[in-house]
């Protein structure tokens, strides 16, 4: 009887390609897959199809773990995003950091800003600034803003699906 060996699956969500690698104890690539990322540009905004990688996921894992005994999986993705969640999954869909937030909007949020020397961080185009799309979010979305539970950063988001996913 073979036993398959244990693996890690790494979760890479790029902005544009998500990846699935299964990587075993030494770090070799035992397999992997991808499929493009896209934007959905219909709806509130332009958002990302969480949807539609987490069905893909679900597929991949499971054809993966013909190959491996899959021990853990790891989320990594592409920074300046989040998922506003409550007990029933996602208040708002993710907002594509790349959207030109409304300019009364950024002239709002930037004298809340703080300045470099107390953040650290410089005060970047569209919504590469997080604070800046929640800012935007909970002006905008104010009901649903309140409804949400957890600001999620969006690899917390995919190993929230995971372990409190209300199915």
């Amino acid at each position: 009887m073979t036993t398959k060996p244990q693996a890690l699956a790494i979760l890479d969500i790029g902005k544009t390609n998500v990846k699935l690698s299964l990587l075993d104890q030494q770090g070799r690539t035992l397999a992997e897959q991808r499929m493009p990322n896209t934007i959905v540009r219909e709806g509130l905004y332009p958002h990302h199809d969480t949807e539609r990688i987490w069905n893909w996921l679900l597929v991949t894992l499971k054809s993966m773990g013909e190959v491996a005994r899959i021990t853990a999986l790891v989320p990594v993705t592409h920074g300046a995003t989040a998922a506003l969640v409550d007990d029933e999954g996602l208040v708002l869909p993710v907002l594509d950091y790349e959207f030109e937030l409304p300019s009364e909007q950024v002239r709002g949020y930037a004298k809340l800003r703080p300045h470099f020397g107390e953040s650290c961080s410089p005060d970047l185009p569209a919504g590469l600034n997080l604070g800046r799309q929640l800012y935007w979010l909970a002006q905008t979305f104010p009901e649903q803003f309140r409804r949400t539970r957890y600001i999620l950063t969006y690899p917390q988001y995919w190993a929230w699906l995971f372990v409190c996913w209300p199915d």
